[in-house]
């Protein structure tokens, strides 16, 4: 089954232009570097995205710890795992029916969607409400989506990216979603323009970066679930 791809892209030649004056990188990238750049990590990007669709389908944990962002999300993620159907990061992952169980019981887990989708009060099993196994169990046709960081105007974000000598190809969102889903800009609860309210149903996200020489891409946020959440 082909899926199709499309690429959400912000690139400047002039990367020392988003910096202040303390921020600024010691010289500007060539436009051809920055392509190459660019085509390479968009290649990395896709093999990363359908492997780990690969590990929700077959269930395979090694492989979705794998991209853990440092040993200490890594041993977290592990003793979750381990509690199979009691986690809710495994239920949310890999089984529906004990994630909606989650939603009823767990108050953090509630909590912690009521601030994702910007709404008062107990949650109900009507957002996100459909494992990400599912997703793709039920959406073979899926489409890729790649998003690249946009234009960063805040500080703080500019400081941790020069830590990190990050590069706006560096940071990328991922969605996964239904060939039947259309973006709604007007509607504040959404994400790259998608509902939330559809999220598990007819789109998944997962969020990668990059910002460890030699290590290669990471989760930015969690296992298919990012910094905005």
């Amino acid at each position: 089954m082909k899926n199709f791809i499309y690429l959400s892209i912000v690139v400047l030649v002039l990367f020392p232009l988003f910096f202040n004056d303390s921020y600024a990188l010691p010289q500007l990238q060539s436009e051809e570097s920055i392509l190459s750049q660019f085509e390479k990590n968009v290649n990395e990007i896709l093999q990363v995205a359908f492997e780990l669709k690969n590990a929700i389908l077959k269930k395979d944990i090694e492989t979705l710890l794998k991209y853990s962002e440092s040993e200490k999300d890594l041993m977290k993620y592990r003793e979750e795992f381990s509690k199979g159907e009691n986690s809710s990061l495994y239920c949310g992952l890999l089984n529906t029916n004990c994630f909606l169980e989650h939603l009823k019981k767990d108050e953090g887990l509630q909590e912690k969607l009521a601030r994702k989708y910007n709404i008062q009060g107990k949650i109900v099993p009507s957002f996100m409400r459909t494992s990400v196994y599912d997703f793709f169990r039920k959406n073979p046709d899926f489409i890729i989506e790649i998003h690249f960081i946009d234009y960063p105007v805040n500080p703080e974000v500019k400081k941790w990216m020069h830590k990190y000598n990050l590069k706006l190809t560096d940071i990328v969102d991922i969605i996964y979603k239904s060939p039947q889903l259309k973006t709604e800009n007007t509607n504040k609860n959404n994400w790259h323009g998608y509902p939330l309210k559809l999220e598990g149903d007819l789109w998944v996200g997962n969020c990668l970066i990059k910002k460890e020489k030699g290590v290669g891409w990471q989760y930015n946020g969690g296992i298919f679930w990012c910094p905005k959440d």
